[in-house]
């Protein structure tokens, strides 16, 4: 597994347990780092389960993201339903997760699994 930044958005660190993901079963995932914006009161972490074709795996868990200045450390941990029909050896995916402020991205990092 590899973590990539996205969509030319400040990365953060991202990390999942268990490492490789279990279709139907919990996995917890936390981000930490600093970002070059604040994270505002409508600040949401968001994860996505994709096939590398883009193909999105159900519903994208979503949790609040605290309140931080821009430069001053987060932390967020969230657990979510790995999707029932995430196959994660059987195809190249990747999870990505974005922190918004609203609709608006300020941080976001991918990681695949290829092959």
């Amino acid at each position: 597994k590899r973590g990539y930044p996205c969509y030319n958005l400040p990365t953060f660190d991202a990390t999942i347990s268990p490492e490789t993901p279990v279709p139907g079963q919990n996995a917890t995932i936390n981000v930490s780092g600093t970002l070059k914006q604040d994270i505002k009161e409508n600040g949401m972490l968001i994860i996505g389960f994709q096939y590398v074709d883009c193909v999105p795996l159900g519903v994208y868990p979503t949790t609040p993201a605290p309140q931080t200045k821009a430069g001053n450390p987060f932390n967020i941990t969230i657990e979510v339903l790995v999707p029932p029909t995430f196959a994660s050896k059987e195809a190249p995916y990747y999870i990505h997760a974005f922190i918004e402020n609203g609709y608006e991205p300020i941080g976001c990092v991918i990681a695949y699994n290829i092959g």
